[in-house]
C-alpha cells in the first residue's frame, strides 16, 4: 500500500518509513520471507503505532475537553455513570477505570466540589460509597460528548461506513484480548482496597 508512505512521514515516523521502503522492496525482489511476512502486521510494527495513537488521543481528547473544565479521568468518570444510569460505588469505579483508589478518590472530590457528583454512603451497607451524576454533571455530560462526537467525525472523514465499522470491530477485538491478560485480570479484581472516608 503505497499511500500509506505519505501519511507515516506526516505523522513524523522516520523508522516506520524506512521499515516499510525495504519490506516494499523485498516484496518486489522475492525476498521476503516468512519471518517478513509475519513481522508485516506483528506486534513488533505494531506496539510504537499504538503507542503514538495513544498519545494523540489522549492528547487531543485533553484539548477537547479543556472549555469544560473536565480532565480526561474526569470525563471518564462521567461517562461510566451516565452509562450506568444509576449510583455506581467507588469500587466499582476503581476496577472500571483502571484507576488506583486513592487517585480516583481524589478525582470523585473534585468533582463533588463542582457540583458535578453526589457522594454518599450506600443505605444497605454504610461501608460502601456509592456516587451519582448531578442535574449539572449529566448535562456537562451530554454537552462535552456532543462536542466530541462532531470532533471525531473529522477525524473520521476519510474513512468509509464500512471502513469504520472494521476498525470499531477491530479495536473491540483488541480491547477483549487485552482484557484476558493476566495484568487486566488482576487490576480487575480490586486487590487494592478503596480508602475510608466519609462521604459528601
Amino acid at each position: 500500500m503505497p499511500h500509506i508512505l505519505p501519511q507515516l512521514r506526516r505523522a513524523g515516523k522516520p523508522e516506520t518509513v524506512l521499515w516499510y521502503k525495504s519490506f516494499v522492496a523485498r516484496k518486489k525482489t522475492g525476498e521476503v520471507d516468512v519471518r517478513w511476512r509475519l513481522e508485516a502486521g506483528g506486534a513488533r510494527q505494531l506496539l510504537p503505532v499504538a503507542l503514538d495513537t495513544y498519545w494523540r488521543v489522549r492528547g487531543e481528547l485533553g484539548d477537547d475537553l479543556e472549555p469544560f473544565r473536565l480532565t480526561l479521568p474526569q470525563y471518564l468518570v462521567l461517562v461510566r455513570l451516565a452509562a450506568a444510569r444509576r449510583e455506581t460505588g467507588m469500587s466499582d469505579l476503581v476496577r472500571a477505570g483502571r484507576q488506583d483508589p486513592a487517585t480516583l478518590t481524589a478525582i470523585v472530590d473534585r468533582m463533588v466540589r463542582r457540583g458535578l457528583l453526589v457522594r454518599r454512603r450506600a443505605a444497605g451497607d454504610r461501608r460502601r460509597v456509592v456516587v451519582r451524576l448531578t442535574p449539572r454533571g449529566r448535562r456537562l455530560y451530554q454537552l462535552a460528548t456532543r462536542h466530541l462526537i462532531v470532533r471525531w467525525r473529522r477525524a473520521l472523514r476519510t474513512f468509509s461506513g464500512a471502513e469504520q465499522l472494521q476498525l470499531l470491530a477491530l479495536l473491540l477485538r483488541l480491547l477483549g484480548a487485552l482484557e484476558e491478560s493476566p495484568l487486566a485480570r488482576r487490576a480487575s479484581t480490586g486487590s487494592a482496597r478503596l480508602p475510608e472516608r466519609q462521604a459528601s
